[in-house]
């Protein structure tokens, strides 16, 4: 039988609550209705638009974008799920209940990748994931061997500068940080680009 990355990911899902799919593969829901009779769907649209709500009010407290993760991350929206938990980990690096969430999603992405070692928007998640754990060697490796999707995102390029850094490879982050020159980065990823080399102590 032939796998297919649909095949993959229902597969998965019967293995673990944090299961994802590259953007636009969303999943079909039959939206039951919940005990308040809201659909399970727009009760999902309701938790967010709160959570969004207290990020504005408190941008400093860390369980607002954790949960937010949570919640994109069980709706398979990995990328940006993503994105919501290294706010919440900048915010609270000690928050073990995400650096949880991110190990779990590391697991289920090596195991599509396993099965369908191709996969480059799965390589390139899977990268991310690692540089939030700290595994910087594996997210070098993994981001760097799908520049054309790292290119295409600037918390992406700024995934990997970082790696470098971390690994010593100052030139390869600078080069890597030029993505950001390209007009359609704009100021604020050259902005988040420059904070990244501070990071590394590059200050040329």
């Amino acid at each position: 039988m032939k796998l297919t990355p649909n095949f993959l990911v229902t597969c998965l899902i019967c293995m673990s609550a944090s299961i994802f799919q590259p953007p636009g593969m969303k999943p079909q829901s039959t939206s039951p209705t919940t005990a308040s009779g809201l659909t399970e769907e727009t009760e999902a649209q309701a938790a967010e638009a709160q959570l969004r709500e207290g990020m504005k009010r408190a941008p400093n407290d860390s369980s607002y974008p954790a949960r937010l993760g949570e919640l994109q991350a069980r709706e398979n929206r990995l990328d940006e799920a993503l994105v919501y938990f290294e706010k919440a980990l900048k915010l609270n690096p000690a928050d073990l209940v995400t650096r949880r969430n991110l190990a779990a999603t590391r697991k289920n992405l090596e195991t599509v990748l396993r099965a369908k070692p191709d996969d480059s928007w799965s390589v390139l998640l899977l990268g991310m994931v690692s540089e939030d754990l700290g595994d910087h060697a594996a997210a070098a490796k993994l981001l760097s061997g799908v520049l054309p999707l790292v290119a295409e995102r600037p918390e992406t390029i700024c995934s990997l500068a970082r790696a470098y850094y971390h690994l010593g490879e100052t030139e390869k982050a600078r080069s890597t940080l030029e993505m950001l020159a390209a007009p359609a980065a704009g100021p604020a990823a050259v902005f988040q680009g420059g904070r990244v080399a501070a990071e590394g102590g590059d200050y040329e």
